[in-house]
């Protein structure tokens, strides 16, 4: 069933993307034709820049799990794992998954490494848990913080609650999502203070 969910997922997030110009354009109609102007382009706006947060979100999440995998494959080979090159993509691959995604990468290259050499295994599955580590704390908060423009902190702790909350998926989506609340808190709080002539002072 869940198999199924998913599958169904993304034929529908196909058709969005495939008809997102369509659906963008009925919104602002709908926008502008219930609010008023100032409301609906302020509106507007905040929706297009959370767009951009979320297509920078891939970008850098992309970039995190190219070097994570090219990373892999290098260490794998130093290392003298089999299939280097096809369990280097798997971890690189499964990175997409936050925090967890080299672990799950781990099982595989463990498995396949473990029929050639115990050893060897053992040391493959130390070097994924560190390259994990080095991921989870500092290379994908620094390279997502920089693409939504939210410090590493930020990134970590969205993560972490996202993580909790919601499993995998509040992992994944906790990014750019804490991204955009900065985003909305950010319009509202110059707003107020635009009211009251503070912006200058603050």
């Amino acid at each position: 069933m869940t198999l199924i969910n998913f599958l169904i997922g993304i034929v529908i997030s196909i058709y969005l993307l495939k008809d997102k110009e369509v659906f963008a354009r009925m919104f602002k109609r709908l926008l502008y034709a219930l609010l008023p102007v100032g409301t609906a382009k302020t509106t507007i706006d905040i929706f297009q820049e959370m767009d951009y947060i979320f297509k920078r979100y891939i970008i850098g999440k992309s970039l995190d799990c190219l070097i994570i995998g090219v990373l892999a494959v290098i260490g794998l080979l130093i290392i003298g794992a089999p299939y280097a090159l096809l369990l280097g993509v798997i971890v690189g691959v499964l990175n997409f998954i936050p925090y967890v995604g080299p672990l799950l990468g781990m099982i595989p290259a463990f498995i396949i490494t473990y029929f050639y050499d115990p050893f060897t295994a053992v040391l493959v599955l130390l070097f994924i848990f560190l390259l994990q580590q080095f991921d989870g704390l500092w290379l994908g908060p620094k390279i997502l913080g920089d693409s939504v423009g939210i410090t590493p902190f930020w990134v970590i702790t969205s993560i972490i609650i996202g993580g909790s909350l919601f499993g995998l998926i509040g992992m994944f989506v906790s990014v750019p999502i804490t991204a955009m609340i900065q985003v909305v808190l950010s319009r509202l709080i110059d707003y107020r203070l635009n009211r009251k002539n503070l912006n200058e002072l603050l």
